[in-house]
């Protein structure tokens, strides 16, 4: 092994029950200027997500978390959803597309790899990097730029997958064949 191993840190999550608890955890979170992502436990299309900057003020940030709450119970049928339990969670960064030259020059990405066994052996097979819909814009973050609005994002804008059997989606991303 090479080096040292790597720095692992803990990523501040909850898990809030109810409107009050999501509230008071996000508060709590913003008292110590942590930014948020909330997102309820079975969203559809990234339904009821959000994302909550700790220097927003506290009106402002209750406005959002009902909205995201009114979104997650619309969800996509006439009949109404229940939106909780919902998680809070730091926002993290992702890989994004280095390449300049690539039209999603800037969208976050992660590679999805199959695996699947043969009698009492597990294959894998890198199949696809997913991308996000949108370039990242740390300042002004959107529902677009996260990862799991993909099969959304694909149908509006025309697909973010990569074959990851394909040498330029590696040359794009910037990955070694030993990666």
């Amino acid at each position: 092994m090479h080096g040292s191993p790597p720095t692992v840190f803990p990523v501040a999550h909850w898990s809030a029950a109810n409107r009050d608890e999501l509230i008071a955890v996000v508060l709590a979170a913003h008292a110590r200027g942590l930014s948020l992502i909330i997102k309820p436990h079975a969203s559809g299309a990234a339904h009821g997500v959000e994302f909550l900057p700790a220097e927003h003020s506290s009106g402002e940030t209750l406005a959002r978390i009902d909205a995201a709450i009114a979104d997650a119970e619309r969800g996509e049928g006439d009949a109404p959803r229940p939106a909780f339990p919902y998680v809070a969670c730091e926002l993290l960064s992702a890989s994004t597309v280095p390449s300049a030259e690539h039209p999603l020059h800037g969208h976050r990405f992660e590679l999805r790899i199959v695996v699947y066994r043969v009698r009492e052996r597990l294959h894998v097979f890198p199949a696809v990097a997913k991308l996000s819909g949108r370039r990242l814009d740390p300042a002004a973050p959107v529902r677009e730029m996260l990862l799991n609005t993909v099969s959304a994002s694909a149908a509006a804008q025309g697909g973010h997958l990569l074959p990851s059997c394909n040498p330029g989606t590696h040359a794009a991303l910037g990955l070694s064949r030993a990666t």
